[in-house]
């Protein structure tokens, strides 16, 4: 929010012209990712022995390839019915990716007072913080090939060179 906060005042005041914003905004979109991912990450431990990590993995996992899909082809579906006219299988995706994310702060506390395992608990909150990343980071991808940042055939440099920023980075 606090990027979204900096352009808007740089724009409002006139401080920076809007060219320049829009063409600092890639790298500012690849810091926020940065930023996102490394938050995700920074208290998983997923070598701990008791089993969590690698249920909360295979969840996750099993929810990208499952949802994902399913998302897409019914957001092409609709595009068919020209519901979504100007619609491709990259907003798909991106719809897809969107929706897979879940809120540990909304689920958590609910299942905590209903009495639920701790286990269960921590792996849903794991599972939860992997799908997030995962959905921040295809969607960021998204972004940047529906825009006309990206050419069609430099779609898969474009997409190594952010996910290697932020691994670099991160």
């Amino acid at each position: 929010l606090w990027l979204v906060a900096v352009g808007a005042l740089l724009l409002a005041t006139g401080l920076a012209p809007a060219a320049t914003i829009a063409a600092l905004a890639p790298f500012f979109a690849a810091l926020a990712l940065i930023i996102v991912l490394f938050e995700a990450g920074r208290d998983m431990r997923f070598g701990e022995g008791d089993g969590v990590g690698g249920r909360a993995r295979r969840l996750a996992g099993a929810g990208a390839v499952l949802s994902v899909p399913a998302v897409m082809l019914l957001s092409m579906a609709l595009s068919g019915l020209n519901l979504l006219p100007t619609w491709s299988w990259t907003h798909g995706l991106m719809l897809g990716a969107l929706l897979l994310a879940t809120a540990p702060e909304v689920f958590s506390p609910s299942l905590k007072q209903a009495g639920a395992p701790a286990k269960v608990v921590a792996t849903l909150e794991r599972e939860s913080a992997i799908r997030g990343a995962l959905a921040i980071a295809v969607t960021a991808t998204c972004i940047d090939l529906l825009s006309l940042r990206v050419g069609e055939g430099q779609a898969l440099a474009a997409i190594a060179a952010g996910f290697g920023l932020g691994l670099a980075f991160g």
